[in-house]
C-alpha cells in the first residue's frame, strides 16, 4: 500500500507559498518604521528619529484603486504625480463650498486634513475610505507639513 501524505502535503505547504498574499494594511506602521524616513536617507531628523515622509505616506495610504492615485483619480485629486505642492496649493473643492485643499497660514482649515482628521468631516466621508484611519503620528505629519509648504 503507498501512501500519500506527504506528496499531499507537500503540494499544500507548494501552493500556500505560492499563493499571494492579501495587501492589507497595518494597525501600528510606527511600530514597524512604515513611512518612516531615516535621518541617513535624506529625510529631515527631529528629534533624533525619522520623520515621516508626508508625499510617501500620501501615496501610499491614498492612491490605491479607485482613490487619489494619477490614472484616474477620485473627484480629480492626484496625490502621487510630481508637483503634489504645488497642486495641493491651487486646488480647492468644488464638491465642498470651495474650501481650500491646504491652507498654510491655518492647516486645520485645510479640507484635506480635515477629511483625514474628523470622524464625520463637514462634508464626504473620511478618509482613508474604507480604511483605518492615519494614525495620530501620521496626522501630525500631515499637519505639519501643510503648515510648511
Amino acid at each position: 500500500m503507498r501512501s500519500f501524505a506527504l506528496p499531499s502535503s507537500l503540494a499544500i505547504i507548494t501552493l500556500a507559498l505560492l499563493l499571494p498574499g492579501c495587501p492589507g494594511r497595518l494597525t501600528d506602521p510606527e511600530r514597524f518604521g512604515v513611512g518612516i524616513s531615516r535621518p541617513d536617507a535624506g529625510g529631515p531628523s527631529g528629534d533624533g528619529g525619522g520623520e515621516i515622509d508626508v508625499p510617501a505616506m500620501l501615496a501610499a495610504e491614498c492612491a490605491g484603486a479607485g482613490c487619489h492615485g494619477a490614472s484616474s483619480p477620485a473627484f480629480g485629486l492626484d496625490l502621487v504625480s510630481p508637483g503634489l505642492e504645488e497642486r495641493l496649493m491651487d486646488a480647492t473643492s468644488a464638491t465642498c463650498m470651495d474650501r481650500p485643499m491646504v491652507d498654510p497660514a491655518d492647516p486645520d482649515a485645510s479640507l484635506l486634513l480635515e477629511k483625514v482628521v474628523e470622524a464625520t468631516p463637514a462634508c464626504g466621508a473620511r478618509m482613508p475610505y474604507m480604511q483605518e484611519p492615519l494614525t495620530t503620528a501620521q496626522q501630525d505629519a500631515l499637519r505639519a507639513w501643510i503648515a510648511g509648504l
